[in-house]
């Protein structure tokens, strides 16, 4: 009978608890309550939060240009910024 050894995992090492990735997601997908999320997949999760946060960062990014774009020296950044968002509403 062969002995199989492992290695410890570092403790110094930390993730998220569980319970506090699920409370974000559910607070991300409301539609979702707690109960639910635990059914699904922790990969899938992770993924849907990753996604939410980065169209999140996007929305903060376009609010920052849309605020600072009148303040520019010669126009250009607003008169740009209304081009880029028509083209997005006739897409």
């Amino acid at each position: 009978m062969a002995i199989i050894k492992i290695q410890k995992i570092a403790s110094d090492i930390k993730e998220p608890a569980t319970e506090d990735v699920l409370a974000s997601f559910c607070f991300h997908f409301q539609q979702y309550t707690f109960g639910t999320a635990r059914t699904l997949p922790y990969k899938r999760i992770l993924q849907m939060l990753k996604v939410a946060r980065q169209e999140q960062a996007k929305e903060w990014y376009n609010l920052a240009r849309a605020m600072a774009a009148p303040h520019s020296k010669d126009g250009k950044a607003y008169t740009s910024l209304l081009e880029e968002f028509k083209a997005i509403i006739q897409t």
